[in-house]
């Protein structure tokens, strides 16, 4: 049954005049307690629509149902993340093939999702300190509906790991061998159209965020660059610590 349509009685559909897309129409159904306004939210339309109206759609979103399909593309966008060669063959040591490659496709999907509830966490926690009013639930919704982007990513992923999956999919799981592949001039072609929807999607989680936390795209900006920039520093406090002291070995004075 469609969101919007709910209660008895005969419906109704109205276009939304802020929205100049065909994607999203109004129901207006009686019932015992008069007539209720809802949109009638189609996945699909959304899905295509939020690339080039991201603030309209988070913003129906929000206004109408939070949290609309979610966990659906979380998920899904985790289990495609999971899906490239390095992650297949991050458990080769220790269990045999093809177990560890189902296995790593659990293990990396579960990180992605945990990755994905703390990210939304902490943008929550920085947003309100910088004055947003949004929910858990709105960031979330928010975050998961820049993912969009993030998929056509993964897909152009895909193509440039052919040679590789290739070699996993007749049971190579020696990663010498994947590190060895050649890289012919299609890799780097695709590898720069991939860019397009990355830095697409990052325009969209700034975006979104603003909405969903009711603040300027400065903020959002700025919440942004307060974790990735966190993010930096940590992975650079571990890549010296391992680079100095566990591959090197401790220095000691002569």
């Amino acid at each position: 049954m469609a969101i919007g349509k709910f209660g008895f009685g005969t419906s109704r559909k109205f276009r939304l005049a802020e929205i100049p897309s065909h994607s999203f129409k109004f129901v207006v159904s009686s019932s015992t307690r008069g007539a209720i306004l809802k949109p009638d939210l189609s996945f699909f339309n959304l899905f295509f629509e939020v690339w080039i109206r991201p603030r309209k759609v988070t913003k129906l979103i929000l206004e109408n149902h939070p949290g609309y399909y979610v966990w659906s593309i979380v998920i899904t966008l985790s289990v495609l993340r999971s899906l490239n060669s390095f992650s297949l063959l991050s458990l080769d040591n220790y269990l045999p093939f093809p177990f560890s490659v189902l296995v790593g496709i659990v293990v990396w999907s579960i990180f992605e999702i945990l990755a994905f509830l703390s990210y939304s966490y902490f943008i929550l926690r920085i947003g309100k300190w910088l004055g947003g009013k949004g929910n858990y639930l709105e960031v979330k919704t928010a975050c998961a509906w820049a993912y969009p982007p993030t998929i056509a990513v993964i897909f152009f992923d895909y193509l440039r790991d052919i040679p590789n999956l290739t070699k996993i999919f007749y049971g190579n799981m020696y990663m010498k061998d994947l590190l060895a592949t050649p890289k012919g001039g299609w890799y780097y072609v695709l590898t720069t159209i991939g860019f397009i929807p990355f830095f697409w999607g990052i325009g969209l989680n700034v975006i979104n965020i603003s909405e969903a936390l009711k603040i300027t795209i400065k903020k959002s900006i700025t919440i942004f660059a307060i974790i990735w920039g966190t993010g930096l520093v940590l992975f650079l406090i571990v890549f010296f610590y391992f680079y100095f002291f566990q591959l090197r070995g401790p220095v000691y004075p002569k």
